[in-house]
């Protein structure tokens, strides 16, 4: 065999074996890329399932959190006006605003302010005429016989 002859067969085989690495690395990149989808659709399923489970989570205490809020902190006015009614009628006295205050913690343990009971809630079951409480004097309050 002569020198050109052999080249042309060496050339041969490089264009061959470069073929043969393209296709190859074509190859690689595809199932690279399909890899890459599949772990990309396993952390989509385990961050939703992490976020439900978050959310989940979220949803129980903020339920936990307004339970609490409802049964610890909100008093109806009909409920704190029939306690002072009969606080007032137990006492048999009229009574101060400090002392009624005094009184519905120590009864009911209700988290009700000064202010709150004498600017809003005393005034209002004094105009309520199904409430038998009225207004002695300023700041104290007594049981309304009828």
């Amino acid at each position: 065999m002569d020198t050109n002859e052999e080249k042309k067969l060496i050339y041969e085989q490089l264009k061959l074996i470069i073929e043969e690495k393209r296709r190859l690395s074509e190859l690689y990149y595809e199932w690279k890329q399909k890899l890459e989808e599949l772990n990309h659709s396993i952390n989509e399923s385990t961050n939703s399932s992490k976020k439900n489970r978050l959310d989940l989570k979220i949803e129980s205490e903020y339920q936990n959190y307004m339970h609490q809020r409802k049964s610890n902190h909100f008093n109806s006015y009909q409920d704190i006006s029939l306690m002072i009614a009969s606080i007032l009628k137990e006492a048999g006295i009229p009574l101060s605003n400090k002392e009624i205050l005094k009184r519905i913690i120590e009864k009911k343990g209700l988290t009700i302010n000064n202010s709150n009971l004498t600017c809003n809630i005393l005034p209002r079951m004094n105009k309520d005429n199904k409430i038998p409480v009225e207004r002695v004097c300023r700041g104290y309050w007594q049981y309304r016989l009828h």
